[in-house]
């Protein structure tokens, strides 16, 4: 198992050597595996990219003064900021290493 899905299974105090210990073909009848499963599948799922795309029109909305066009050269901004500046969180921001825009 690769290092991020035991990560997943660590943080969610989930038993995670049931590949290591056990065949495959036969998970569906441990107790811990369904355990895992009832757990995994109460998770909610988040499309985190598109829900922020959401919001930031939503919030964009407000300003009516604000035509379509000028809407779409700010939405495109931001996208390119996002992936240029994938980590500028505030806390990430804040001190001397500010990144100049």
């Amino acid at each position: 198992m690769k290092p991020s899905a035991m990560s997943f299974f660590h943080k969610l105090a989930l038993k995670a050597d049931l590949s290591a210990q056990e065949d495959p073909a036969r998970w569906q009848t441990l107790k811990d595996f369904q355990l895992n499963k009832k757990c995994v599948k109460s998770l909610p799922v988040v499309n985190d990219g598109v829900e922020r795309a959401v919001k930031l029109t939503q919030g964009l909305n407000i300003y009516r003064s604000i035509g379509e066009e000028q809407k779409q050269n700010l939405l495109l901004f931001i996208s390119i900021h996002r992936a240029k500046y994938q980590e500028s969180r505030k806390f990430l921001l804040v001190g001397d290493d500010i990144p100049m825009y």
